[in-house]
């Protein structure tokens, strides 16, 4: 966040008023040494599963804050992709493996210049099986950090999941 806007997010919580919560898959990357024990080469298809915006807004003391669900997987999604490709893993929207996402805010908090964002990842996989993945994290520099920051701790936490770590292992049949 840039110093100005560090100084304006706080401002903004005694003024009251709406407030965009932005992401950015570029302000964190997933170690690519985390989908290191996944098997390559191979593909999957990720999958938004919100095929429109998403539009969330969320009270916080005199403020609302506006959360698009879409972009938020966008932001997943792309970090995730990252990961994947550079372990040799295609991501292809023909794929036969397919991994639908979604991600919602499920909360915030703001506290002497720490802002807390949480999030839960839902990922539906092509089998059937279904991995819910709440997380947070905490960050000085505003709500974008924090949430993009809750959307890459969920990331890693996915990579480990057993239902993910055997799909994407698994043969294509």
């Amino acid at each position: 966040m840039r110093p100005i806007a560090q100084v304006m997010a706080p401002l903004l919580l005694l003024a009251g008023c709406v407030v965009t919560v932005p992401t950015n898959p570029d302000n964190y990357k997933v170690d690519p040494k985390a989908t290191a024990h996944l098997r390559s080469p191979g593909s999957v298809a990720l999958v938004n599963g919100f095929p429109e915006a998403s539009i969330l807004r969320v009270r916080l003391q005199s403020n609302t804050f506006v959360f698009d669900r879409r972009q938020l997987t966008e932001t997943a999604i792309a970090m995730l992709t990252r990961a994947l490709e550079k372990q040799g893993i295609q991501v292809d929207p023909d794929s036969p493996k397919k991994i639908t996402l979604r991600v919602a805010p499920q909360g915030m908090t703001f506290q002497m210049f720490r802002y807390t964002g949480r999030v839960m990842l839902q990922a539906r996989f092509g089998d059937g099986k279904e991995a819910h993945i709440p997380q947070e994290s905490l960050s000085p520099k505003g709500w974008e950090n924090a949430f993009d920051g809750a959307v890459l701790f969920a990331l890693n936490d996915l990579i480990e999941h057993e239902y993910f770590v055997a799909y994407l292992n698994a043969p294509v049949k």
